[in-house]
């Protein structure tokens, strides 16, 4: 089966790579690139992402791929699942965030980090907090606000995740105490 894409994983790169060299990665690039991750999820089908690229490992469990490496090592693309009701532990990355969501609706909750991270207990203040359906996206911007969990609803949830570097996991937080701990390894 040959599957058209109208806006390819190439030309994405491309220009997420061309806006990053252009303005770093401001809060202002980042929305920027929650609007060409919108484009690409709005203009290619469901199969075109699930035939490109190689599988993946998501912390759901589910299935995903590794869609697009920079060739720098500036960002990557997933796709990723995650089943319903279940959410991800609150987690923080190497950088900035982008999701945006194909199928299901979520629940995407982030943080801001306002103690100084050299103690193993964190002290977290709400940012944001709200419901993201498909052809939306959420976002996270350089630490301290890189805080954030995400809890797919009753339909479970598909989505493409741009993040910064590799998308490494640096630590999981307990809400109730703020203790932080090491993540698991994902292979991705």
């Amino acid at each position: 089966m040959n599957i058209v894409s109208r806006y390819t994983v190439e030309e994405f790169g491309h220009e997420v790579r061309q806006l990053l060299d252009a303005n770093g990665t401001a809060m202002d690039s980042v929305l920027q690139l929650g609007h060409l991750l919108q484009r690409f999820g709005a203009e290619n089908e469901r199969d075109y992402f699930w035939s490109i690229g190689e599988p993946a490992t998501i912390s759901s469990g589910l299935p995903g791929q590794k869609l697009y490496d920079d060739p720098d090592g500036l960002f990557r693309l997933l796709l990723a699942q995650y089943p319903p009701n279940t959410p991800t532990a609150i987690h923080s990355h190497e950088g900035w965030v982008v999701i945006g969501l194909l199928e299901g609706s979520e629940r995407y909750t982030s943080w801001r980090r306002v103690d100084d991270g050299s103690t193993p207990l964190a002290t977290l203040e709400l940012v944001q907090d709200h419901h993201i359906l498909p052809g939306e996206f959420g976002y996270l911007y350089e630490g301290p606000f890189n805080v954030h969990r995400q809890a797919a609803e009753s339909e479970g949830a598909v989505e493409l995740v741009l993040m910064k570097g590799r998308g490494r996991r640096l630590e999981h937080i307990d809400e109730a105490t703020g203790e932080c701990s090491q993540p698991m390894e994902l292979n991705r």
